[in-house]
């Protein structure tokens, strides 16, 4: 009984962690993950990149005229903007891709890895702006 009560046990803490870490994408093209939902339009925010010197290790630069790819994206693009204009999956890893709006070249687009970037804290989801810009309230105890 002791055995079937830990099997039982082990298989719904594993069928809970496995179910817990995945990434969805849906067909009406926009991604689950975590309890952050991403869709085209959508504007993301970028927060510090996991990397050495902050540098960010799941969100790339690449551009689309000479096919430039910066596999590490540098940490002095942290706290900036963009809009999702694609959702899709590249590799089975769940990815989004917008315009680069704070570089100087027009054709440069931002490719994210969301599982690793919201794993990492790289990003901050459409759905969760709102709740980091609130500033915290205190009440004075008497």
């Amino acid at each position: 009984m002791k055995k079937l009560l830990i099997t039982t046990l082990l298989f719904a803490g594993a069928y809970s962690i496995a179910s817990a870490q995945s990434a969805k994408f849906n067909p009406d093209s926009s991604i689950t993950y975590q309890q952050s939902h991403f869709k085209k339009g959508d504007t993301v925010q970028l927060f510090y990149g996991s990397g050495a010197d902050k540098d960010f290790k799941f969100i790339q630069i690449i551009n689309l005229k000479n096919f430039m790819n910066h596999p590490d994206m540098l940490a002095i693009y942290s706290k900036d903007k963009f809009v999702i204009d694609y959702v899709f999956l590249k590799d089975g890893k769940c990815t989004i891709r917008g315009k680069a709006p704070f570089t100087d070249d027009a054709d440069d687009l931002v490719v994210v890895d969301v599982e690793g970037a919201i794993d990492n804290k790289e990003i901050v989801a459409p759905n969760n702006i709102s709740a980091i810009a609130k500033k915290p309230t205190f009440k004075k105890h008497r």
